[in-house]
């Protein structure tokens, strides 16, 4: 049995506590740094590409494009987030509709042009047409003219006996139908 002078034996087991609370405070700080890390990761990561505001008010170096054409992108010439300049060309649009409006007008104006001669070949051929009803004109004018000046001759001769009362009749008829033409010829 011991003496009660006689200090105790340390129990093997136990730590002394100064170094059980260094231990828990190195774990904590690892711990502690570990999180740290972890959070600086996420926000290197992700965190530093979200945008937060109290005043919803955003300010960023974008501008927005508007094409002065439609139509269909058939390459973009430009990678995301490239930096252009002013006159840069950012797409090339597809030529095709393009062209197929251009075929079209192209056509309409052919048409028109067709047209065009049309109608000036329908013009010379109204300016033949009056040609030759003013020739037809001037012939009946004659043809009447001739028939009124034989008509007279031979009127003075019928009552002389020198020209017979059928050859008079025969005249006033063609006078008549010379008239006649000249009236559907004016």
């Amino acid at each position: 049995m011991s003496s009660p002078d006689q200090p105790k034996p340390a129990a093997a087991s136990k730590p002394p506590r100064k170094m059980r609370g260094r231990a828990v405070a190195w774990v904590f700080g690892v711990g502690v740094l570990l999180a740290g890390g972890a959070w600086g990761l996420h926000w290197w990561q992700v965190g530093r590409y979200i945008e937060s505001t109290d005043d919803a008010y955003l300010k960023a170096d974008a501008v927005v494009v508007t094409p002065k054409v439609g139509g269909y992108v058939a390459e973009v010439l430009v990678q995301a987030n490239q930096v252009v300049q002013q006159g840069t060309p950012l797409v090339r649009l597809d030529r095709r509709q393009y062209e197929a409006l251009f075929d079209q007008a192209k056509a309409q104006l052919e048409a028109r042009e067709a047209d065009l001669q049309r109608v000036k070949a329908e013009l010379v051929q109204q300016q033949a047409q009056i040609e030759q009803a003013q020739a037809q004109e001037t012939v009946a004018s004659l043809a009447e003219r001739h028939a009124r000046d034989e008509v007279a001759r031979y009127a003075p001769l019928v009552p002389t006996g020198a020209a017979t009362e059928e050859r008079l009749a025969e005249l006033r008829n063609t006078l008549e139908q010379a008239q006649a033409s000249l009236v559907s010829a004016s």
